[in-house]
């Protein structure tokens, strides 16, 4: 416990914050005892106690949209979640000298969580509905994602991302035959300063890229100590450290990649996950291989999550994620809040692509 704490007390100089309007409430929903705020030394990796990673599998699939023009299809896909916390040495990145400079000044070794996703859709192919001469083959789709950041006692505070997208990308809703997509190829790199009050974005196109868009590097202001803000390449982890209930209705700050901090809505809700029989009994019997369900559970209890853009035009569809549902007790939070399901809406009412837990590969 005191060497996980010492991140905190690490950082206190740029601002361990204790009381604010702005800032969430948060807690450690994917240990045994959520109200823990620090950094477990059984998840850090470096540590003697060290416990091992959460590590999950899910099967993706794609949903059929309501657009009249186009569509699109994919073979069954993979998304991996990696979750362990770790020693964060800036070195290792290529960060803006001046952050570089704050880092360096830290005398104590500084430990954060490591988040990591890696999406795999092969085959994508789009087809113009009125189209005589067949579907366009746009090949496979990979979107990795990785976050560190500190603890919830920190207000898991983020201090670097990376995405590396290699996707196809619709180009609009009603488009040309010949101009249905555009295939992306690039990296976004956000570099946080120590006290969270300004962050780097890097954003190298590939020459792959279809774009037409450049490499370039900008830089946003961010919340600092005193506001609770996420990276999108977190988002998972945050949306599992609230109050994960049907009554959930919180709204949260997200910087996205390449992209200035935006407002976000959170919404709990009871609704169901849709599981087939088959699908409830195989992820059951993960849940209970791994210790996260008693043996004699009839049932899966679930909270439903949706995350939408907060504005009062073009807000977008909504992303809804489902987590095994918070013990009453705190101190025996049996299934970890864990990530069963997820729907994330395609541009241009194109679906829906669905992420269902396959298999839990090991666990905290």
């Amino acid at each position: 416990m005191a060497i996980a704490a010492s991140a905190c007390i690490t950082l206190t100089a740029a601002g361990c914050s204790s009381s604010s309007s702005n800032l969430v409430a948060l807690n450690s929903n994917w240990y045994t005892q959520t109200s823990d705020k620090t950094i477990k030394p059984s998840v850090i990796e470096s540590s003697g106690n060290y416990g091992g990673c959460e590590q999950i599998t899910y099967t993706v699939s794609a949903t059929e949209g309501s657009n009249g023009t186009f569509s699109v299809s994919y073979g069954e896909g993979t998304y991996t979640t990696l979750f362990y916390a770790t020693e964060f040495n800036y070195a290792d990145f290529n960060y803006p000298d001046a952050y570089a400079d704050e880092y360096a000044a830290v005398e104590n070794t500084i430990y954060a969580y490591y988040y990591k996703t890696e999406l795999i859709m092969p085959d994508v192919t789009y087809t113009y509905k009125s189209s005589t001469s067949g579907a366009q083959n746009a090949g496979d789709d990979s979107i990795v994602q990785e976050c560190y950041f500190l603890s919830v006692g920190e207000y898991l505070r983020p201090l670097y991302s990376k995405q590396t997208i290699i996707s196809s990308s619709a180009t609009t809703y009603r488009p040309t035959e010949d101009n249905m997509y555009t295939k992306v190829d690039r990296v976004y790199e956000n570099f946080y300063n120590l006290g969270g009050s300004e962050l780097t974005s890097v954003i190298t196109v590939n020459a792959a890229d279809q774009s037409g868009d450049t490499s370039r590097t900008e830089k946003y202001s961010a919340g600092g100590t005193s506001t609770t803000f996420f990276d999108i390449s977190s988002l998972n982890i945050a949306v599992r450290a609230l109050n994960l209930s049907t009554d959930l209705s919180q709204t949260i700050k997200l910087i996205s990649a390449g992209s200035s901090m935006a407002d976000y809505t959170v919404a709990g809700s009871d609704t169901e996950t849709g599981f087939t029989d088959s699908e409830t009994s195989a992820i059951k019997t993960e849940l209970i291989n791994n210790g996260l369900l008693d043996s004699g559970a009839e049932s899966i209890d679930t909270v439903a999550v949706s995350i939408s853009y907060s504005a009062t035009t073009f807000s977008g569809s909504s992303q809804t994620m489902w987590f095994t549902a918070l013990a009453d007790d705190t101190q025996n939070n049996v299934s970890r809040a864990t990530l069963l399901k997820m729907e994330t809406p395609l541009s241009f009412s194109l679906g829906s692509l669905v992420y269902t837990l396959k298999s839990i590969d090991s666990t905290f």
